[in-house]
């Protein structure tokens, strides 16, 4: 019984972890998502993060990199997941 609870426990902590998040926190400190093609300009890094969570999701490549700041220019801008 308690391999049981451990079971589904785990499997609902895995199902948890594998949705992005709906919104994120309106703090503005820019952050850069970075792929070998192109860049993503993020309002902060939960921004960043949940945006490279739902290019996983759909099945593109997530973030290689997320560094502080805002990005680059010598790459264009990735496209937006929405």
């Amino acid at each position: 019984m308690k391999l049981l609870i451990v079971f589904v426990l785990a499997i609902t902590l895995v199902h948890a972890e594998a949705n992005c998040r709906t919104s994120v926190i309106a703090l503005n400190d820019p952050h850069c998502g970075e792929l070998p093609t192109c860049y993503f300009n993020g309002k902060n890094k939960q921004a960043v993060e949940n945006e490279s969570c739902r290019r996983g999701e759909n099945g593109q490549t997530g973030f290689f990199f997320i560094k502080k700041g805002k990005c680059p220019t010598d790459k264009p801008a990735c496209s937006h997941i929405l």
